[in-house]
Formats: C-alpha cells, structure tokens, sequence
C-alpha cells in the first residue's frame, strides 16, 4: 500500500486551465450596465501607432508566449521573454 502511495505522489501532474470568454453583448453589458447603446468605431492606424499600441498593450496571454516570472516585451506581432533579474 505505501508503495502505491508513493508512486501516485511520485507521478507528474497535468495541469489544466479552463477559460471562458463573453460574447461582445455580454461583456458589454457586464462592464457598462446601464449604456443601451453601443456604436462601432474603425480605426485606420498607421504602423508607428499599432506599434505603439502592441507595445502599451503588452503580450498576449492567449497564445502563451510568456509566462509567470517573465518579463515579456513586444515587438511588432510576436513577443519575446527574458528572466526578470
């Protein structure tokens, strides 16, 4: 039996993160709660403000390129992480 224990404990564990995203509507209505009205505005940003606003918006958590105790950096569309010193 305490070989059995020892042996489960001893196993890599899995982890596994579960997301969940809202629909526009509904985050809409989650972070403005008493806006009815909601209008859709199109931006033409040239290179040098896209590049401003990759870097001011940071990396994207969705695709996994930097992770906890990273210090992460944008560069154009990919991230890339150096160790925080």
């Amino acid at each position: 039996m305490a070989l059995a224990l020892t042996a489960l404990t001893a196993a890599p564990v899995q982890i596994v993160v579960a997301t969940e995203y809202l629909s526009v509507e509904d985050a809409q209505k989650a972070l403005f709660p008493h806006a009815d009205l909601f209008s859709e505005l199109v931006l033409s940003l040239n290179a040098a403000q896209r590049e401003q606003v990759a870097t001011l918006a940071g990396p994207s958590h969705r695709t996994g390129a930097c992770t906890s105790g990273k210090r992460c950096a944008v560069a154009s569309s990919s991230a890339t992480c150096s160790s925080m010193r």
